[in-house]
């Protein structure tokens, strides 16, 4: 998984530097990706939504189901090419 987590950070670093970070991890299938002030996360993955894309946002995770400005990038199940469209998508509902 290590190339397509390299692909997805390298897509990440060019095309969405200005409105999330993120750490880079050492393992597993996703990167977690913080959104810049100002970004209503929710309202993003809905837009998201709509273009085919289900992006899973802290909310999803959290016991209080509270907002939290995070969202999770899965590159496990994608092929580069799959994610680099669904990172276009992304863009796009942004």
């Amino acid at each position: 998984y290590q190339a397509r987590r390299d692909s997805v950070v390298k897509a990440l670093r060019a095309d969405f530097s200005d409105c999330v970070s993120f750490t880079v991890p050492a393992g597993g299938v996703a990167i977690w990706c913080e959104t810049a002030a100002g970004i209503d996360v929710d309202a993003w993955a809905q837009r998201a939504g709509q273009k085919g894309l289900l992006i899973n946002t802290a909310r999803h995770y959290s016991f209080d189901g509270r907002a939290r400005p995070y969202f999770r990038v899965c590159f496990a199940s994608l092929t580069t090419e799959e994610m680099a469209d669904a990172l276009r998508r992304l863009q796009a509902a942004l």
